[in-house]
């Protein structure tokens, strides 16, 4: 059964909500990695505060919901406009973060976000999309 796919740019009307299920993938994947569960991590970027950031009219970041049939099961971030040095660069988008809850995992959900990303790096005249990685992740 294919699963019905919506991928918005988010909203400060929504930001509460992403924050919750930022929280959730991340425990779902990563707190393993830390020494304190990831604790200090969260506090530090996964908050309310740091989200609303992506909001700003300055900012050079976005921040996208990812629903599938009406429910949350993830978000991504992207930065535009710089390299991986973090040197200007017009023509480099990163995908900074993409996640999903667990329940999300395994359904090819990933392969159309991806493809979504790609179709704003062409349409906005990026020509390159780049991401880090953590050594430990199943993903690399």
């Amino acid at each position: 059964m294919k699963c019905d796919i919506h991928i918005a740019q988010a909203s400060i009307n929504n930001l509460d909500e992403i924050v919750e299920i930022a929280i959730q993938a991340y425990k779902d994947h990563y707190t393993h990695l830390w020494d304190d569960n990831g604790v200090s991590y969260l506090e530090t970027y996964f908050n309310y505060k740091s989200f609303k950031a992506y909001m700003l009219p300055s900012s050079l970041k976005r921040l996208y919901k990812i629903k599938v049939d009406q429910a949350l099961v993830g978000f991504l971030t992207l930065g535009f406009g710089y390299n991986e040095s973090g040197d200007s660069d017009p023509h480099k988008m990163e995908l900074e973060r993409i996640y999903f809850i667990k329940e999300a995992t395994g359904k090819g959900i990933g392969t159309e976000v991806v493809s979504f990303i790609e179709d704003i790096a062409r349409s906005e005249g990026h020509q390159y999309i780049w991401l880090k990685a953590m050594k430990k992740s199943p993903a690399v």
